[in-house]
């Protein structure tokens, strides 16, 4: 596992907190290959419902 710059980073989740500020994590397209990491566009659009409740 390399570390340091990275190309093709992108999203790959959003962290929420209670209180202060959350954060983003990013993954290279090397990282997300080999941890299966969805790019979190297409796993917002995989898991959104249609219609609000």
């Amino acid at each position: 596992m390399a570390r340091g710059f990275g190309r093709d980073m992108r999203l790959v989740k959003i962290v929420e907190t209670g209180s202060g500020p959350g954060g983003m994590l990013y993954a290279c397209g090397d990282c997300r290959g080999s941890h299966s990491l969805p790019v979190l566009d297409e796993e917002a659009a995989a898991t959104s419902p249609t219609r609000c409740t």
